[in-house]
């Protein structure tokens, strides 16, 4: 009998999976398997067979011997041959039961070495499922993954467009703003002139309302008046008011708005038709002619005895 082996080396060779080899190299180890299992059965057969021709022996001998004995009590000799005979083939009985018993233990190898090997084929076998189930999973996120670019891609591609059109629209806005800036600017001009041409008007009314006063009634005094001087200023963002009790001898005290309006109006109450207010605007006040006058008319008309 002969085997045929397969040439592992060429599987090496070309070897685009790992199974077909794994496969050719179990096929090689069952192979061996089954031709030792076959030698073993085939000895323990043949040592069964001489067993039973050595108890047939046996049998044959102990029944010559019991009827040489029935026949010839006195062949002594021949008892003594046969039972030297027996007793060989006694010591090849158990010479064949202690060869038995080994093919019989590597029997027991050879059964749990196949189980291992089953165990290991079923370990692997588990493994290239899962690694397949990986696989395809993996096949799954790469699908998933190129859709999502894609779909990335559509949108970049549409925020890409947007941001044109945005950027179209914000130089067209810049173009509008730049224009009403130029007409902003032609218009806090024009503003600008008018405010000059409004403190002019507000100077000859001042100086008409003057002229006129002087003519309609008498000329405001501080004689015999109770005098407040107000100081007024804006320093930055911050205005300052300071207030003075002219006729008491007092010096300025820094007040607020609400402060200064509620003291004229109590010295307008203790002093009826004899409140002479000051109002006092410096040159750095940092207030334009017209916020200064809107505020000295303001105080004057409600607490200085001359426009009551």
């Amino acid at each position: 009998m002969s085997f045929d082996f397969i040439d592992l080396r060429a599987a090496h060779e070309n070897n685009d999976n790992f199974w077909p080899s794994f496969t050719d190299i179990m096929t090689v180890i069952v192979m061996i398997f089954l031709l030792a299992s076959t030698v073993l059965i085939v000895r323990n057969w043949e040592l069964v067979e001489q067993l039973r021709n050595s108890i047939a022996a046996e049998r044959e001998t102990t029944e010559v011997l019991k009827f040489t004995v029935e026949e010839n009590a006195t062949l002594e000799e021949q008892l003594e041959q046969a039972k030297a005979q027996l007793s060989e083939q006694y010591r090849q009985l158990m010479l064949a039961s202690e060869q038995y018993n080994e093919m019989m233990e590597q029997l027991a190898n050879r059964e749990q070495s196949l189980m291992l090997l089953q165990d290991e084929q079923q370990r692997l076998s588990n493994t290239l499922m899962e690694s397949e189930q990986r696989e395809k999973q993996l096949q799954e996120n790469l699908q998933q993954a190129e859709q999502d670019y894609q779909k990335l891609q559509l949108d970049f591609e549409q925020k890409t467009a947007e941001l044109n059109e945005s950027e179209n629209q914000l130089a067209s806005v810049k173009n509008i703003n730049q224009e009403q800036t130029t007409e902003l600017a032609g218009l806090r001009s024009k503003m600008q002139e008018a405010e000059q041409k409004l403190g002019v008007l507000k100077t000859d009314y001042s100086e008409l309302k003057v002229k006129y006063d002087k003519l309609v009634k008498p000329a405001r005094t501080a004689r015999g008046k109770y005098i407040v001087e107000v100081y007024y200023q804006v320093l930055g963002d911050k205005t300052r008011i300071r207030i003075k009790h002219k006729t008491a001898g007092e010096k300025y005290k820094t007040v607020s708005a609400k402060q200064l309006h509620a003291a004229l109006k109590d010295l307008k109450k203790k002093h009826p038709k004899k409140l002479y207010v000051k109002v006092v605007i410096p040159k750095d006040s940092g207030l334009s002619y017209s916020e200064a006058w809107t505020f000295m008319k303001d105080i004057l008309e409600k607490y200085d005895y001359y426009y009551q």
